[in-house]
């Protein structure tokens, strides 16, 4: 199942699998629009999804407000049992997650391939 929204300056496709969901960003997660995808990522897990793969291929700027909607989202993952995988950060976008040492809490992968590729058993479920 894909579930595609847009407004202007950002998208976000969800994919459904039996096993986990691919959310799929795009634009700038910014404060204008990281209420919205809080809510659209707190609905995935609620919904049932314990795993989930955030691609950051089409981002093109993150800011303090889209990050705290991914840490809600990784706490609430975690709390039922699940974890959250990053994945294709552009150089501008992991830098952000550098900087705020948030890449040492969430695990980083080139794309979704080899993201998806590994056991969810070995995410970061357990630390932070």
């Amino acid at each position: 199942m894909i579930y595609q929204e847009a407004k202007p300056g950002v998208t976000l496709q969800l994919t459904l699998t039996p096993g986990y969901a691919v959310v799929a960003l795009g634009g700038t997660i910014t404060v204008d629009y990281s209420e919205a995808i809080r809510g659209q990522l707190r609905a995935v897990v609620l919904g049932g999804q314990r795993y989930i793969l955030v691609d950051f291929a089409s981002v093109t700027e993150i800011d303090s407000s889209g990050l705290a909607a991914l840490i809600s989202l990784v706490k609430l993952a975690r709390e039922r049992g699940g974890a959250v995988r990053c994945c294709a950060a552009p150089p501008s976008v992991y830098g952000v997650f550098e900087l705020t040492r948030l890449h040492r809490i969430l695990d980083f992968f080139p794309n979704q391939a080899v993201a998806l590729s590994q056991s969810w058993d070995r995410s970061g479920a357990a630390d932070a």
